[in-house]
């Protein structure tokens, strides 16, 4: 049974050890992969001001001033927008004053969210603008008012995230208005994933493919890589030259994006830089340089052709941190200098109705937002580390050896004390039928030793035989002695085992009949005198029952 349980305990360990209940780490378990890898570990945060301390450093209320150039980076010009409403509200021109346009941007920071409210002021055209007549298929203003007489203002919300990776990167979860503008007019919300270094240098090793089998697929594949790259270095470049970018006019020498993310730039303190694809062949970026004391904030944004490696449309802001108070009121002047209709204020008034256009839904967020989804890093099932099944599987051995060696031990202790006690009783009755003929209750003489030994040899040789012993026993008045203890009797009274016993045995045995006789009296004494009392005390509660 022991063994038996020996052999099954390192499997019942095994199976512990991979249950969902079993945890990892410590002496017997595989250390946790969370140890060495934070997407693992459930007590790394995955929110962004944890992640990085420019999250929280964003967070607040941000008055601009915006300047947008064409891709020759000269000033955006007043331009046309297509009659048709849904084509017009996605195409990138607009028939207002493009220069100095006031913006007021509000940056939530709330956890794993980051939330970006951002609206756009535009003065009406000039006159010599509203003069001109488009064709049927273009009109001069947005949605209402009169050209050269109100302005207009729209924007847009973004949603971004941090991601189950917790690292610096928060992907788009969401997006509205002008976030989702590109510069050809399709949808810029990207999805996460084209922003890793790790992509790039996978398009280098498909160059080899192209150069080997010249797809044209492929080769324009590599080109908008390249390109990316390319924007990211001078981008990059471009900050670090000009902390500020205080040129209003800017440079369109950069090339390069990524892919809905925004995030800090290792070894730039305060930059932060955000990639979107508005379509396969073109990018929406930003890259934002903030002041030491982050009061104010210098950022450029622009439109990309991936393909071509130019830059078709870019804007400069330069932002400064405003109260709250102060940013409303900012925002209700800008309504009243560009004269924008009430209609418009109320669509696009964020402070008022939280969001520019229709705030993002909270199932569209929790695609990727860590904290309302289900994590992919989690911990495997623990496992018993090798060594520890082996180690436990010894001291099993040896505790269940050790557990055998005291129950045989005990086993032993308890057959050699039945010996001794039958030894005793076989002594006591060899020593009465001595005392039939002796006195055994004083030592014994060397006569009566020499007497007693003749009376059992009866064959008169000098030795006695074991038959001769069991004879001696079986005639005596104490009744018949058993083969089993007949037996015990004669391995001890036989001490060299030569099958006869001779006088030195003899009296070896017998010399000491006398302890054994004073053993039984006192045992005979203590009974006796136990009985009296119990009998005394049984008499006393018969007194005391019958008073």
């Amino acid at each position: 049974m022991l063994l038996r349980f020996a052999s099954i305990a390192p499997i019942f360990l095994i199976g512990i050890g991979t249950s969902s209940a079993a945890n990892c780490g410590g002496v017997f378990y595989h250390p946790c992969i969370g140890e060495t890898d934070k997407r693992y570990d459930p007590n790394v945060s995955a929110d962004l001001k944890d992640i990085d301390p420019i999250w929280g450093q964003y967070a607040g209320h941000w008055h601009c001033t915006v300047n947008d150039f064409d891709g020759n980076t000269q000033p955006a010009k007043t331009n046309y927008v297509p009659a048709d409403a849904e084509a017009r509200a996605s195409h990138s021109n607009r028939p207002y004053v493009l220069t100095d346009t006031p913006a007021f941007m509000k940056v939530a920071v709330d956890g794993t969210r980051l939330t970006i409210n951002e609206l756009r002021i535009y003065a009406p055209p000039s006159a010599e603008f509203c003069a001109g007549t488009p064709d049927d298929m273009h009109t001069n203003i947005m949605d209402d008012g009169e050209c050269g007489t109100n302005g207009w203002a729209e924007g847009g919300d973004l949603v971004r995230t941090s991601t189950h990776n917790k690292d610096e990167y928060a992907v788009t979860a969401a997006s509205t208005g002008i976030f989702t503008i590109g510069s050809d007019g399709h949808d810029g919300h990207h999805e996460e994933g084209h922003h890793e270094e790790g992509h790039h240098e996978e398009g280098h090793d498909d160059e080899g493919t192209h150069e080997e089998g010249h797809d044209d697929e492929e080769h324009n594949h590599l080109r908008k890589m390249r390109n990316e790259a390319h924007l990211r270095r001078a981008l990059l470049r471009t900050v670090r030259q000009d902390r500020h970018l205080q040129d209003h006019h800017g440079h369109g020498d950069g090339h390069g994006g990524g892919g809905g993310v925004e995030h800090p730039i290792h070894g730039a303190e305060g930059i932060l830089f955000s990639a979107d694809s508005s379509s396969g062949d073109s990018l929406v970026y930003s890259i934002k340089s903030f002041s030491q004391d982050y009061s104010t904030f210098v950022m450029r944004s622009g439109s990309f052709d991936l393909l071509q490696g130019v830059e078709t449309r870019t804007s400069q802001y330069i932002c400064k941190r405003a109260p709250q108070v102060n940013f409303e009121a900012a925002l209700a002047k800008a309504y009243d200098d560009a004269n924008v209709t009430p209609a418009t204020r109320d669509a696009t008034n964020f402070v008022a109705k939280g969001c520019v256009s229709d705030c993002p839904s909270e199932e569209e967020i929790c695609e990727t937002d860590p904290s309302c989804s289900v994590s992919p890093y989690q911990e495997p099932p623990a496992s018993v580390k090798g060594g520890a099944i082996a180690g436990i599987t010894i001291a099993c051995v040896i505790v269940i050896a050790a557990a055998m060696f005291a129950f045989f031990s005990y086993r032993m202790g308890q057959k050699e004390k039945r010996m001794k006690e039958q030894e005793k009783r076989n002594k006591v009755r060899f020593c009465n039928a001595i005392a039939k003929h002796i006195d055994v209750r004083s030592a014994l003489t060397a006569d009566q030793l020499v007497a007693e030994f003749q009376n059992v040899n009866m064959s008169n040789d000098g030795k006695i035989s074991k038959a001769e012993l069991k004879e001696f026993l079986d005639t005596g008045k104490l009744g018949e002695i058993n083969d089993k203890d007949f037996e015990t009797l004669w391995s001890v009274v036989d001490v060299n085992g030569s099958g006869d016993v001779d006088f030195l045995e003899f009296c070896t045995y017998l010399g000491n009949c006398h302890e054994v006789y004073e053993d039984m009296e006192h045992h005979t004494k203590t009974r006796r005198e136990s009985e009296i009392l119990v009998a005394h005390n049984l008499s006393k509660r018969n007194l005391n029952v019958d008073d």
